[in-house]
Order: C-alpha cells, then structure tokens, then sequence
C-alpha cells in the first residue's frame, strides 16, 4: 500500500513497482467549476449527488499529482506540474525536497501534454529551467500542435501562450518521439491521444 508522507507544503505517495520505487507528487491543486466536469447535467442534480456523498457542494477540488519514477539508473519525471502559471500552485519542487529529491536530481522528464497544469512548472521566476539536468520526452505531434497556428483555433490563448512560453527555453534538452520506444530501461513511451 502506497505510504502517505505529508509536509507542510504537500504530500507524496510511495509505492513500488516491481524494483522501481515510484512517488505520487503533489504540486497544488484547483476548484473547477461543475460545468467543466459534467456537461449536459444540471448543476442541481450534481450538487444533489455531492451533498449525498458528503462531499463539498459547489466546485470541484482537483488536485494535481505527478510521478517520480527511480529504475535505480535514473530519476524520471512525469511533467512539471503547474509552477506559478496557475494559483495555489509550484509545491512540485518543495514536495520532491522533502522526500530527498532535488530538482537537479531529475536526470529524465515526460511531458505527456502541454496543459499549463503539466508544463507551466518548467521555469523559475527568472525564466530558467528548474529541471537543470534533465533530459525531456515529448510526443513530436503534441509540440507541433502547440507551436502551430492550427493551436489558436483549437483551444485558448493561455494554454497556447503557456506552452509556448514554457517550452521553448528548453528546446535543445528535448528529444521529440515519433515512434512508441523504450526512453530508459523499464520505461516504455506510448501514444495514447484523446486528451490533447
């Protein structure tokens, strides 16, 4: 079972897999409106649901979770979470510190998308990655999308602006993937579109 280890500034999961130790990381979190969850539900009936399950009524609390993976060659992390670009946000690097990871101990980055809540955690307050030693993975599709035109007709302007803003400084750390392969040892890539 997974084990709960909590600091003031958030909390992290541990758990293995196989010999991979792996760690839930949490970076912040943000109430969504009900609407952005349940489309064609009247909010009434969703509040109903809420209050039947002694859940808060009103928005939704998401918290924003990501993955520390250690194969025992490498430290692999999965996004970046969501930095200053969202509220209530940029716990990722504090959280990593209070289980003994340094963000210059991630060797290896996944972006499994550019959402702001995956990649706005790229910088810091002065423009420079936070993830000095690591090599990034992107989907070649997925950073195409965003530094496309076809981005601004598709989806907003903040999710379009924050990739681009965060991305580009790090242009020459990542390898673009075409193609489902092994990155490191035990970590297969796969597409899996749908969300982006």
């Amino acid at each position: 079972f997974p084990k709960l280890i909590s600091e003031n500034e958030g909390a992290s999961y541990h758990f293995k897999i196989g010999d991979f130790d792996c760690y839930c990381i949490n970076d912040g979190g943000l109430d969504y409106s009900i609407e952005h969850f349940f489309k064609n539900v009247p909010e009434e009936q969703v509040e109903k649901v809420q209050s039947e399950h002694n859940l808060p009524v009103g928005p939704i609390y998401t918290p924003y979770t990501h993955l520390i993976v250690n194969n025992g060659e490498q430290l692999i992390l999965v996004d970046m979470g969501a930095g200053r670009v969202l509220p209530n946000n940029g716990k990722l690097p504090i959280t990593m510190k209070s289980i003994g990871i340094e963000p210059a101990d991630i060797d290896t980055i996944i972006i499994t998308h550019a959402h702001p809540d995956h990649i706005g955690g790229t910088l810091d307050e002065k423009g420079k990655p936070v993830y000095t030693n690591a090599r990034y993975y992107i989907w070649k599709g997925e950073w195409d999308f965003w530094f496309s035109d076809e981005a601004f007709e598709k989806t907003n302007e903040f999710f379009v602006n924050t990739a681009r803003e965060q991305l580009s400084p790090i242009k020459n750390m990542i390898t673009f993937l075409e193609k489902e392969s092994e990155i490191v040892p035990g970590v297969n890539i796969i597409e899996a579109p749908g969300h982006t």
